[in-house]
């Protein structure tokens, strides 16, 4: 066995086969890929996945199980399907460069186009009582009756100053994530009559929102998670923020958790009990490109442009409030589970601080086989797959290293 760590020690060949995805209390439940690309915006009612997935269209897919969900049905949009918001029935569309569609998904198997407006680059949809406004970027944002879907009734718009990117009805009032402009509170009393009453201009690009409460939580581009007071619409300011480390585009709330769909850094949790003083507490550094996030129960449904990601998120909704208690006073390398395994591991590691991480795995001829870590981590807690999709069965050793601090070395066994 010495002679194996000897070669382990002093051999590497850099032919690295698997890459493991760094998460901090959110592991994947399920991914959905059939025929996905482009997937940047969703809606989730009751156990079904409402995916606008590009040019790939209107997707149904069955959440029912997360572990194993399931297309239903296809709509192939006239455009490039962007939004998309549930009602009883219908599903309206933005439906990028060619207009708003309501489609009939009254029949999940057989969705079917019940009517359509053209408009240019439609974005996004809210949907309230019998109005669905759209926001289309330069040319601010519209609204339309759809008291009755097979015949959309054009009702009125307004122009925002900036490029409005996302929009959602709370009330009598249009809320606007109006790009640079930040964000615009439009007064629809009269729909067809849009009046502007209050503004935020955020530091960032405010590309999505949503009203929760007395607050509006703004995805801003590289300014994160932007927290603004409406409890006066006519006045609204900023009372907290979270610079999350990727590009916010896609933001929801569940309880005091805000879950953002941060771009090329993945889903990020948010605990927003103190609107002040926001701070992550869990994170998954999804595949693809996070665009946008539904969550029911804990459970995050992530448009990751070419898949349709479920991960649990509840382990990050229990965190302790303080956020002291996250931070672990020493490094933790606990043991790899299960061992023997047959077709993945899981290898957990507690950073007391940021620090650069390096985990290898290796042959018993010292060959390094697959790179599961090689950058800076966060404080925390860490979980590493080892994905054997690729392995022969037999003995592998996984070397966790820390610059100056740590060199540990633990035996798998891997069986077919």
């Amino acid at each position: 066995m010495s002679k194996i760590f000897l070669v382990l020690l002093v051999t590497v060949f850099c032919s690295p086969i698997a890459f493991a995805q760094d998460s901090l209390n959110v592991s994947i439940l399920g991914i959905f890929e059939e025929g996905v690309s482009g997937a940047v915006g969703l809606d989730l009612r009751n156990e079904y996945v409402y995916l606008a997935a590009g040019q790939s269209g209107l997707r149904i897919v069955d959440v029912g199980d997360p572990s194993a969900p399931v297309q239903l049905g296809v709509f192939d949009s006239y455009g490039t399907a962007m939004d998309a918001e549930a009602a009883i029935g219908f599903v309206y569309l933005a439906d990028g460069g060619e207009s708003l569609a309501a489609v009939d998904v009254s029949d999940p198997h057989s969705p079917q186009l019940a009517d359509m407006l053209y408009y240019y680059s439609t974005r996004a949809v809210s949907h309230s009582g019998n109005y669905v406004y759209c926001a289309h970027g330069s040319d601010g944002i519209s609204g339309c009756d759809v008291s009755d879907p097979y015949d959309l009734d054009y009702s009125g718009d307004y122009d925002t100053p900036g490029s409005a990117e996302d929009v959602e009805i709370v009330g009598n009032y249009v809320f606007v994530a109006d790009g640079y402009s930040g964000l615009r509170i439009i007064d629809a009393t009269n729909p067809n009559q849009l009046t502007e009453v209050g503004s935020f201009d955020t530091p960032g690009f405010a590309e999505n929102l949503e009203v929760f409460g007395a607050f509006v939580y703004i995805a801003d581009g590289e300014y994160g998670l932007r927290i603004i007071d409406i409890s006066n619409p006519e006045n609204p300011n900023e009372v907290g923020f979270l610079d999350t480390p990727g590009y916010a585009q896609g933001v929801t709330i569940e309880g005091e958790m805000a879950f953002m769909a941060d771009a090329e850094s993945g889903l990020r949790v948010i605990n927003i009990s103190n609107s002040m003083e926001p701070f992550e507490v869990g994170f998954y550094d999804t595949p693809d490109e996070a665009f946008a996030v539904s969550v029911s129960d804990g459970i995050a449904y992530v448009a990751d442009y070419f898949s349709l990601l479920i991960l649990d998120c509840t382990p990050a909704t229990h965190v302790p409030q303080d956020r002291r208690d996250l931070i672990p006073l020493n490094f933790e390398i606990h043991p790899v589970y299960p061992n023997p395994f047959n077709s993945s591991a899981i290898l957990t590691v507690k950073a007391p601080a940021s620090t650069f991480l390096s985990i290898n795995l290796y042959n018993t001829l010292g060959r390094q086989i697959a790179v599961l870590a090689n950058s800076q981590v966060q404080a925390g807690h860490h979980l590493f797959t080892i994905d054997a999709s690729d392995m022969a069965s037999g003995l592998y050793f996984v070397r966790v290293t820390v610059p100056g601090q740590l060199n540990q070395v633990q035996t798998v066994m891997l069986v077919r």
